[in-house]
């Protein structure tokens, strides 16, 4: 049986190669403000990262080289790169982390667990009435998915 990494690695060759995400794309609705956000980050394992973004969050490759890759959501609300880098440090040690935002942990956390590739996460309260789901990328990022709160009363 193959590991996490093989999968994500095989998904993320396939990707460069066809220039086209295989995965499903990950349910992360929200309402309210739609934010765009970019920023690049160097790493080791780059066909893993691909494969991640891929397959496990389905986005889109903007630009997609054996060296490169800029990604996007399919309707274009977020936005990031990331490079190869044979002397990337391990990103779980930069500090960085990426915040997405959904009304709907449930469906987000059983996307994940459909995918098979995200086997080590944990939801937790992030205040009184939002849940958090936490996990990395391959190469250390971490990811949080936090719910969107409802809007207060009266608002």
């Amino acid at each position: 049986m193959s590991s996490v990494n093989d999968q994500l690695r095989a998904a993320g060759i396939q990707a460069i190669a066809e220039e086209l995400p295989t995965g499903v794309l990950i349910p992360l609705e929200h309402d309210g403000v739609v934010f765009q956000q970019t920023f690049e980050y160097p790493v080791r394992q780059f066909p893993e990262e691909v494969g991640f973004y891929a397959e496990v969050l389905g986005f889109t490759p903007i630009a997609l080289t054996e060296d490169y890759a800029l990604f996007t959501h399919p309707q274009h609300h977020y936005c990031l790169s990331f490079r190869l880098d044979a002397s990337a440090p391990d990103q779980s040690t930069t500090g960085l982390k990426l915040l997405f935002m959904t009304r709907n942990i449930p469906a987000a956390d059983a996307h994940l667990e459909q995918t098979g590739l995200i086997p080590s996460r944990t939801i937790f309260k992030g205040s009184p009435v939002q849940d958090v789901i936490s996990f990395a990328t391959p190469s250390g990022v971490a990811v949080e998915i936090w719910e969107e709160p409802s809007p207060l009363e009266g608002d």
